[in-house]
């Protein structure tokens, strides 16, 4: 009895180490590759607005009273200010040019990034697609399981998580050249 209760609390120990709930800021939310994160800030919401205005990061964006909405431009995920290099990098970082649909909500001292619809735009031809073609991160990212693939939370998470820190973090906004 003592054995089979032992073999048990490991079976059930090992299988809480792979729950997908979230990793890191990615979640499932019903098939669909999101990420989510809260920022602390004490900078205005108009200052705020003003900056992801002026930022580059955004090919369209639509302001509404508690935040803003838009689509990113094409961008290429940071592997190497991850620590990743291209070989331990997955082919979804380097092979594909980024999208995604982003929503910033605001509240006192504080907003909510939320980033969904993540698109890749193929770099080059090869066996794997042509240039140009485009698909959703969903495909790659999740299994038939509904659960992130093992490759996918080792080699990609923590480089995307480092890429959306680097662009919505506070500590870019309202930083001041003036010397």
């Amino acid at each position: 009895m003592k054995k089979l209760l032992i073999i048990l609390s490991i079976i059930t120990l090992s299988f809480s180490g792979y729950s997908q709930e979230r990793e890191f800021y990615f979640k499932n939310v019903r098939g669909e590759v999101t990420w989510q994160k809260v920022f602390e800030s004490e900078l205005q919401k108009s200052a705020i607005k003003e900056y992801f205005q002026n930022s580059g990061l955004f090919k369209e964006i639509e302001f509404t009273e508690n935040g803003l909405t838009g689509e990113l431009r094409l961008f290429e995920p940071d592997h190497r200010g991850a620590g990743y290099s291209v070989f331990k990098a997955s082919d979804l970082i380097y092979e594909y040019y980024h999208s995604a649909f982003v929503s910033i909500q605001f509240k006192e001292s504080r907003y909510r990034v939320t980033i969904n619809k993540i698109t890749l735009t193929k770099k080059n031809d090869n066996s794997s697609g042509s240039q140009g073609s485009i698909e959703l991160l969903n495909g790659h990212a999740i299994t038939n399981k509904g659960l992130f693939g093992r490759l996918f939370i080792k080699n990609s998470v923590p480089i995307y998580d480092y890429t959306f820190l680097k662009m919505f973090e506070p500590k870019n906004i309202g930083s001041d050249d003036d010397w």
